[in-house]
């Protein structure tokens, strides 16, 4: 599976909507090989240097913001950073691992082909990196056979010279086979075995070498988390160029001796014992065009993928005073039913249920879920004394309850305008 949703178009939302451009995630019979998610210590795993480039980049304004709901700079890196770049299964361009666009990007589609015995399909994530880098393309297309034998295909194009660094997040215990290769046996047995073939401003480049680095801690061994154990083996391949392909075979077994070798322009073999096989890159792919270049400015229209004006919950089929009682200090645990209550009494009519829902929206004892469903509430009954709390809510770190208290002051306010 190839990723290339919309990241934040703002730096409080980073720790969810991730920076991920052609982010790759393998699974194998059911078990997670590659990973991506929380970190679990709160330890920067980014690099300093790279995590320098990033606050370097941040306006007046985003360090503004960031200090006053994260309290420091620090902070906001250490709460935000699994959602950087370089947290994803992508390209890292110079090193810049901690890199974010701070602006809405997205990838999309670019070519799909569905045969009997192969699937091929093509990401463009340019986007992603513009323009911060001059990168014309950033483009993976992703192969598999009726066998379960993979290709991944990263065709790579820049203006000027650049340092791109294919990544990896993969479970512990994989392991080096050679400079170009690594094997990851998995708790059932089962195993996958990887290989590299770099091309350079086109030419075949058989120097290089996978760099293999345990991380202990990322991702996190919690609930949620892609694997139980905690920690992770990084691989980094990196490549100096204009032009950059990486070719990628996964074999999905533990074997010996898999190597790709360029059989023609797009077109390249691997072999292993006991097997190979043979992948043609399809002329249509380098037939689409470049993507158009994007500004500084927002590249894509954010929205979300809910609606606000649809009620989070379904209504309880309880009184009033039952549904009243149950916003007096409910349990955290009780976050669900506390919900389909604030609703239920909004929906309803009920103005004495408003005070209660201001109470829980600050209370910081409370799920998220409470505090979003709490902003909704006040935006759909239109509640005019808490429009001040809802704009002191517009721009936290938790990105639900920020967005809906963005459109619960939209709503007050074009009603006071009107």
């Amino acid at each position: 599976m190839t990723v290339w949703d919309r990241c934040s178009d703002g730096v409080q939302g980073f720790s969810r909507e991730q920076v991920n451009p052609n982010h790759l995630i393998i699974d194998l019979g059911g078990e997670p090989v590659t990973g991506d998610g929380w970190e679990n210590k709160g330890e920067r795993f980014l690099s300093e240097a790279s995590v320098d480039r990033t606050l370097q980049a941040l306006t007046p304004g985003e360090r503004e913001m960031i200090v006053r709901q994260y309290g420091s700079l620090d902070k906001w890196i250490r709460s935000s950073q699994h959602g950087f770049l370089g947290a994803s299964c992508a390209i890292v361009v110079d090193g810049w691992e901690s890199y974010v666009p701070g602006r809405a990007r997205e990838g999309r589609l670019v070519f799909e082909r569905r045969e009997t015995q192969r699937h091929t399909f093509t990401g463009e994530a340019a986007a992603y990196y513009q323009p911060a880098f001059d990168v014309t393309r950033m483009r993976r297309t992703v192969s598999m056979n009726d066998t379960g034998v993979a290709w991944a295909v990263d065709d790579l194009r820049a203006d000027s010279l650049h340092d791109f660094t294919w990544r990896i997040w993969l479970r512990r215990g994989a392991r080096m086979t050679g400079p170009l290769g690594v094997r990851l046996d998995l708790p059932s047995g089962a195993g996958m075995t990887f290989a590299w073939l770099t091309e350079a401003d086109d030419a075949a480049q058989r120097g290089g070498q996978v760099e293999m680095k345990p991380l202990p801690t990322f991702p996190g061994g919690m609930s949620g988390a892609p694997w139980p154990e905690p920690g992770s083996e990084r691989c980094d391949l990196t490549v100096p160029g204009r032009r950059v392909r990486f070719v990628t075979c996964l074999v999905p077994e533990g074997v010996d001796g898999l190597m790709i070798r360029r059989i023609a322009g797009g077109v390249w073999e691997a072999a292993w014992e006991g097997g190979a096989d043979r992948f043609e890159l399809p002329p249509e792919i380098e037939a689409v065009p470049d993507p158009e270049p994007v500004s500084g400015e927002q590249g894509t229209p954010v929205g979300f993928a809910y609606d606000l004006d649809d009620q989070p919950y379904g209504m309880l089929d309880e009184p009033d005073a039952a549904l009243l009682a149950a916003l007096d200090g409910p349990p955290v645990g009780e976050w669900r039913r506390t919900g389909a209550a604030m609703q239920t009494l909004t929906v309803r009519g009920n103005r004495e249920a408003m005070p209660k829902i201001v109470a829980l929206l600050l209370d910081v004892r409370q799920n998220y879920t409470v505090h979003s469903v709490a902003a909704w509430c006040l935006g759909h009954a239109r509640y005019a004394p808490a429009l001040e709390v809802l704009r002191r809510m517009m721009d936290l770190p938790e990105v639900n309850t920020a967005a809906r208290a963005r459109w619960a002051v939209g709503r007050m306010e074009t009603q006071v305008l009107a």
